[in-house]
Parts: structure tokens; sequence; C-alpha cells
């Protein structure tokens, strides 16, 4: 305890720590605790400054969501149509899930974001009801305005190879 308090004398807060205190300990405790919580925060941030490794976990990801945006397309073009509405299992195809449930997740995601996808929950009687579906999709506006911006933007950052 002696040393901690020795630290503490040389220890500069904008408070500082007054050294002819008669509670010099609870002093050099609440210096303490303010000290370990900075050095917390800061490794904290440090995680979260953590570029090279959570550059490439994102990068696999939106990797991921372009593959299941490509597959998008091609429905929307094969269809004529300006939205495509994909169920979970293509989701979960195109994404490579582990499990076909995980589509689920991964259209909530994909929703939250990438712009102009929307996780919706399918009307009563619908085709994706009577196959088994689950009742959830996502449709992929492709006309609004920021999508082709994204999908552009990601491709770019996956090296020009469509994210593949």
């Amino acid at each position: 305890m002696s040393r901690l308090i020795n630290l503490m004398r040389d220890y500069e807060t904008e408070e500082g720590v007054d050294d002819d205190s008669s509670n010099l300990v609870a002093e050099a405790s609440n210096a303490g605790k303010q000290l370990f919580e900075t050095v917390q925060r800061s490794e904290q941030n440090t995680e979260l400054m953590n570029f090279r490794e959570k550059r490439v976990e994102s990068q696999q990801v939106e990797d991921k969501y372009l593959n299941v945006l490509e597959h998008a397309k091609n429905v929307a073009k094969t269809n004529d149509v300006m939205v495509a509405r994909l169920g979970y299992r293509e989701v979960a195809t195109r994404y490579g899930c582990a499990y076909k449930n995980d589509g689920y997740r991964v259209m909530e995601e994909m929703a939250e974001r990438v712009p102009g996808v929307t996780y919706k929950e399918s009307r009563p009687l619908s085709v994706d009801d009577t196959m088994g579906v689950g009742g959830h999709h996502i449709e992929i506006t492709f006309g609004h305005p920021d999508l082709a911006g994204w999908m552009r933007a990601h491709e770019a950052n996956a090296g020009g190879n469509g994210g593949r």
C-alpha cells in the first residue's frame, strides 16, 4: 500500500492528490480507480480501433451480402421487375449459412445495413407460406438511390472482382 501511495504522490490529475491530507489512502484509492478506469476505456477503444482484424471480418460479411444481392439482381432481371423477393432459404444458400434457419438472421442484418433491402412478413397464403418458407422474406429494391452506390463501393473494396 505504501508503494501505491508513493506512486499516487507522483500521479498528477487536474485535482491532484493532496499528500498532506489525513485521508491520503482514500484519495490514493480514488485516483487509482480513475487511473484503472482510464486504462480500461483505453483498452476498449483500442479493440474498437483494431482495423486490420475487423476489416477482414467486415469485408467477408459484405462479400456475402454482395452474393445475395447478385442473386437478387438475377431474379429481378429474369422476372423483369425492379424489386426482387428472396426467402430465407435463398438467402441462406447465397450467403453460405451453415444452417438454413440462419437465413432469417441474415435477412434482418441486411435490412439494417444495406440500403434498399427491407425485411418483411409475407401475406397469409403466399407462395412462401405454402412452401413452408416461414412467412418472412426480404425485398431488394433496385431502384433505391443508394443501393447501386453501396454495391459499387463494396465491390471496389473487394478488389473489383464483384465481391468474390
